[in-house]
């Protein structure tokens, strides 16, 4: 999937989708110099809320 695919689905902006990818999670691929692809069970796995210990 593309950064805006993903930013689609997940409504929210294709930005946060760049911020996320380049805080390193999730993975990203790149395709060359300008293309980047995700994979989607990376995607959900990193939008998912972490337990915070209490």
């Amino acid at each position: 999937m593309t950064p805006s695919e993903d930013a689609e689905g997940f409504g929210v902006t294709r930005r946060t989708v760049t911020n996320t990818v380049a805080d390193g999670r999730p993975p990203a691929y790149r395709l060359g110099p300008r293309r980047t692809r995700l994979r989607l069970d990376e995607l959900q796995a990193a939008r998912r809320p972490t337990r915070m210990a209490v």
